[in-house]
């Protein structure tokens, strides 16, 4: 007996289930309601879309200095060393051309204030004959 019971109302539950979500389904498409359903299922995909990337990315390292930050990702070491030399060119050439800048320009001797030189054609001929 109390086989029979169970087995009619599942089948009630069923037909109530049905009933209800076929009239959700009729009120979404009928009514205005439904830019506002779809708005929020807007929001919601990009809040878990959102989420889901926040979740990707990885924790920011928390370092007092350089040397810290390199201790916590030790592969980045290569990479420092290569900026580092070039930082130190580019500071080396930087100062090279500020003492260049700094000290007046001096001609030799030999040189007119035209920056051509003065050579003496005649007395190198001479010195060959």
């Amino acid at each position: 007996m109390v086989k029979r019971t169970m087995k009619k109302q599942s089948g009630q539950a069923m037909a109530e289930y049905i009933v209800v979500i076929a009239s959700l389904v009729m009120l979404y498409n009928v009514t205005p309601v439904r830019d506002g359903v779809v708005d929020l299922e807007n929001a919601i995909n990009n809040k878990a879309k959102g989420y889901s990337y926040g979740i990707s990315l990885s924790d920011y390292p928390d370092a007092e200095s350089l040397q810290d930050l390199i201790n916590h990702y030790p592969q980045l070491s290569a990479q420092r060393d290569k900026l580092q030399a070039q930082i130190n060119q580019i500071n080396s050439i930087s100062n090279r051309m500020n003492s260049m800048a700094q000290t007046p320009l001096q001609l030799p001797s030999a040189f007119s204030p035209n920056g051509m030189p003065n050579i003496d054609l005649s007395a190198i001929l001479r010195s060959f004959i």
